[in-house]
């Protein structure tokens, strides 16, 4: 079994901060059957954005028993999820079966039984350097959904989410390297993946084009890449670039198109890229 890595590693671009036996491609993993816990489309699409925004700091747990995983199935389907092909994983010798289902049941337990006080997680949050509610705060990599906002700053409740966006200045793109490859714009690689699984499948042909449609929300845009592409393109490249909301010019045009949403994102991202600005 290899040495215990307990120092910062990079698996796919993600930073690992947890100890691991190995980075292990995700191919060979195998989630156990028996696996008690179900975890919704939601709770993966927010602990894929959790790993890619705040790196591995939890390992996945492999029984060297039965050779499956029994911590970290969610881990698992959100590493799937944001297209990761590695991920840290600990071996774990487990002297009889049973032994190994009540680790497996016992685990998924634990986390049912703590309370979140998000009085004070809204309160740790405020004292953030930098912190903008709507705009500099993504709350994915609190492990908090969007919905989450008014909840955890009631005093936003009754502030216009028009008001707020007119009110920012919008960043001005200028070339500030050599342009990205359109390649390099975004990761693909878990649509690819499901649309040949989808193509090789006995499906109707409208089935598959409405699956096909769907594995294109796994696709994940690179929005610092995205901003420099859009620097160095023509104009007519560029306003198709507004009009898909890649990158936002108009806050007021922003919010008739429906990106509010995106445009904090795409913020947030400029204002980690360039913070001199």
């Amino acid at each position: 079994m290899p040495a215990k890595k307990d120092y910062k590693a990079i698996a796919d671009g993600v930073k690992v901060y947890c100890n691991h036996d190995e980075l292990l491609s995700i191919n060979e993993l195998i989630p156990h059957p028996k696996n008690p816990n179900q975890h919704p489309e939601e709770q993966i699409e927010l602990l894929s954005k959790i790993i890619q925004k705040n790196g591995w700091r939890e390992r996945i747990v492999i029984s060297n028993r039965s050779g499956m995983i029994v911590k970290g199935h969610g881990r698992y389907q959100a590493a799937i999820r944001a297209g990761l092909s590695k991920v840290p994983v600990e071996y774990q010798n487990y002297k009889t079966d049973a032994e190994e289902i009540k680790d497996l049941i016992a685990d998924n337990k634990i986390a049912e039984l703590s309370e979140v006080d998000n009085d004070l997680a809204a309160d740790l949050m405020r004292g953030l350097e930098n912190f903008t509610p709507y705009l500099s705060m993504d709350l994915s990599e609190f492990g908090y959904g969007e919905d989450s906002l008014e909840i955890l700053f009631p005093e936003l409740s009754n502030t216009p989410r028009a008001g707020y966006s007119r009110n920012i200045e919008a960043p001005i793109y200028i070339p500030r390297g050599d342009k990205p490859a359109i390649q390099d714009l975004l990761n693909d690689k878990k649509t690819i993946k499901l649309i040949v699984e989808i193509g090789a499948s006995d499906l109707p042909e409208d089935i598959k084009e409405f699956l096909i449609v769907a594995a294109r929300r796994h696709t994940v845009f690179h929005y610092d890449r995205i901003a420099e592409f859009y620097a160095h393109a023509g104009k007519e490249l560029q306003t198709l670039m507004e009009n898909s909301g890649l990158v936002i010019i108009d806050f007021g045009r922003a919010i008739e198109l429906g990106y509010v949403i995106l445009s904090e994102e795409i913020a947030k991202q400029y204002g980690n890229d360039y913070p001199d600005d």
